[in-house]
């Protein structure tokens, strides 16, 4: 096989997989997996809810041109989201066979990597606190500018 179907075949094999991770069947699979992360979340959950909320835990996409799929995992934790992708890398890695071929060798070529800063922002938490802080500076200028008499005579 020529280089250039070579690399098409595996960026095509690399989107299949990256739709197989969304699955519940993959979602078994990394539950039965012997992954050191927090199982317990995922149980206490609805189907429905369970289905929602590792579509939204569990990314996958290929990088176009190298045949390489990029898995991000979030977890509750920084621990926690470095055990659940190695679980889901795992997994890809010794069970990807299952739905795209028995010839196909699928190869962990970096370990998870944890971001410094929170890669989910707590918006609503974050807004109060802003208003907080934004209702404490406003006071501050008013008080501190109010006794130098800019505002008049109070």
């Amino acid at each position: 096989m020529d280089p250039y179907t070579q690399a098409k075949a595996a960026e095509r094999i690399g989107e299949n997989l990256a739709q197989v991770v969304k699955t519940a069947d993959f979602y078994g699979k990394v539950m039965e997996s012997n992954g050191n992360f927090d199982r317990v979340r995922w149980q206490e959950m609805s189907e429905r809810a369970r289905r929602k909320e590792w579509q939204k835990d569990v990314q996958a996409e290929v990088t176009y041109g190298s045949g390489l799929l990029k898995i991000t995992g979030y977890g509750r934790s920084q621990d926690d989201a470095t055990a659940f992708t190695e679980a889901v890398t795992q997994t890809i890695a010794t069970r990807g066979w299952e739905y795209v071929g028995g010839d196909v060798i699928i190869k962990i070529v970096n370990n998870p990597l944890v971001s410094r800063l929170p890669a989910r922002p707590n918006f609503l938490l974050n807004t109060l606190v802003g208003f907080v802080l934004g209702g404490l500076l406003a006071a501050w200028w008013v008080v501190r500018y109010a006794k130098h008499g800019v505002f008049g005579k109070i």
